[in-house]
């Protein structure tokens, strides 16, 4: 994925491509073929919504959720914080903490771990 030029210019140390490879890739329910999981976490840079979407059934058998949501699009096509909480919000999940954000120079938040929680029924 290709650095957004707002995250390019937050950081410090600008990303940048390197190079690019080829990887497998499966859906979250083919991984975890029906198991119940405790505790999910995501950190895969800006593609959370997209994983989400492979997940719906292993995400109706999850009792908690560890995400690193990013508060500006730090990937070309990525998600951000906003985005992953409308998407947990509405299939049960709860905000239920956040971790102090990483932030820019000048202050802003970039990006933040948050647990979310099933809400019961």
């Amino acid at each position: 994925m290709q650095p957004t030029d707002e995250a390019t210019k937050a950081y410090a140390q600008a990303p940048r491509v390197t190079r690019r490879i080829q990887v497998p890739v499966v859906t979250l329910d083919e991984l975890v073929d029906g198991q119940s999981i405790s505790l999910l976490k995501l950190d895969v840079q800006g593609a959370e919504i997209k994983v989400i979407a492979g997940g719906y059934a292993a995400l109706k058998a999850t009792t908690a959720i560890l995400v690193e949501a990013n508060d500006m699009p730090h990937y070309e096509d990525g998600s951000t914080f906003a985005d992953v909480d409308q998407e947990l919000t509405t299939l049960g999940f709860a905000l239920w903490d956040v971790a102090a954000p990483a932030r820019t120079l000048d202050g802003r938040a970039l990006w933040a771990d948050m647990c979310y929680a099933r809400v019961p029924a």
